[in-house]
């Protein structure tokens, strides 16, 4: 039966051939009955008697060129359908790639390599050697950290790596800049586009503009802002290094707060 479906080519043909052959039959019947009673057929006749054949053949082209189109359009659809089937898996996989990769990351171990030894009571040393373990470790070319003074309540500039600017570094409060902002929210800000000549680096070759901007707070247990560090690359910052700088910035929140409580604690109720 599948020789006569509705998509079946031979539908259109058995139809013509079943229309043409009904033509012929009626002629000839109208032909024997005229010869059999001596009249004859006039002109227009023949024309209505063949009329049907002639309407019959248009509409086979017509359906025939319907029947290629359809199988035309059932074929682009079917590959459309593929091609997302094959994007839906790519992206699939790279998604259980990325959680496989993210529950097999040891932060704890990647954070040790981060965290300098020294002991924080000099906090200019201690952030040069933070900052230079981040930039070695992750192609990061400019690095600062901020911390918030005790007594002014400012966030004040404490160590830089590859640090350039013409000016004193700026102070700010919580909620003022970008930094600010983020030391507010307490959430970690991720920039693929960084504005021209916000940040420059300086070095032997010449002088550029990275594009990726990475700020992160530095909460302390009772969840308030006490730093802030930035992080400047020319590649931008993967889901792996925004989970670990995040997780950063709470770890070093708990060694700020542990090694200097007389600091924080008299400004504990800061939100």
């Amino acid at each position: 039966m599948k020789a006569f479906s509705s998509k079946s080519k031979l539908l259109p043909l058995l139809l013509l051939v079943l229309l043409i052959a009904g033509v012929v039959i009626t002629f000839g019947l109208i032909h024997n009955t005229l010869q059999n009673t001596g009249g004859s057929l006039p002109a227009i006749g023949y024309v209505l008697l063949f009329l049907p054949a002639i309407i019959s053949i248009g509409l086979y082209a017509i359906l025939n060129n319907l029947q290629v189109k359809s199988a035309k359009l059932e074929a682009e659809i079917a590959e459309l359908k593929a091609a997302f089937a094959l994007l839906q898996q790519v992206k699939n996989q790279e998604q259980a790639n990325a959680t496989n990769q993210e529950e097999t990351v040891d932060y704890d171990k990647l954070l040790s390599r981060l965290i300098p030894t020294l002991p924080t009571d000099n906090l200019e040393k201690f952030g040069e050697a933070l900052l230079s373990n981040i930039a070695r470790n992750y192609e990061i070319v400019q690095a600062v950290l901020y911390t918030r003074d005790g007594d002014t309540n400012l966030f004040t500039f404490k160590a830089g790596y590859a640090y350039f600017s013409e000016s004193e570094p700026v102070t700010y409060s919580e909620g003022e800049t970008l930094s600010g902002q983020v030391a507010k929210n307490r959430q970690i800000l991720n920039l693929d586009q960084v504005p021209e000549n916000y940040i420059t680096i300086l070095s032997g070759l010449g002088k550029g503009s990275p594009k990726h901007l990475l700020i992160a707070p530095i909460v302390s247990p009772d969840n308030n802002s006490i730093g802030v560090f930035e992080l400047a690359a020319f590649k931008p910052f993967d889901t792996m290094q925004v989970e670990l700088f995040d997780r950063l910035g709470r770890k070093l929140g708990e060694l700020l707060w542990s090694s200097r409580p007389e600091t924080y604690l008299k400004h504990s109720a800061w939100t």
